[in-house]
């Protein structure tokens, strides 16, 4: 008679469920990797390579919604970022709409997802 091994009692390993915090720092390492491909690793308004950072367009605390919306999305320098696009947050809302950063960008559309 063949006798079949007696399953083990080894205690199983709990698998942890990441928090909510990990899960927010895991997207939004994972957005701005994906907005670097996009504007190709360099400044949308002076061409750095260095010390870049992704910017919001709609701030991601007035507008949660747009937090990992690729098309909320921009590559900045740290100079740019911090002393162009939000301490005059109104200079360069007119440079992104002029210089048609995204092509086919509608903001509209966007607004509209929001609401």
């Amino acid at each position: 008679m063949i006798s079949c091994p007696k399953p083990s009692k080894a205690k199983k390993k709990k698998i942890k469920k990441p928090t909510l915090a990990k899960m927010r720092k895991i997207l939004d390492r994972l957005w701005f990797e994906t907005i670097y491909l996009i504007d190709k690793g360099t400044c949308q308004k002076c061409r750095r390579k260095d010390t870049l950072a992704g910017h919001h367009i709609f701030g991601k605390k007035a507008y949660p919604a747009g937090r990992w919306n690729l098309d909320n999305g921009i590559l900045l320098c740290y100079a740019d970022h911090i002393h162009f696009a939000h301490k005059k947050p109104y200079d360069f809302s007119h440079w992104f709409i002029e210089n048609e950063i995204r092509k086919g960008y509608d903001g509209n559309v966007f607004w509209n997802e929001l609401i």
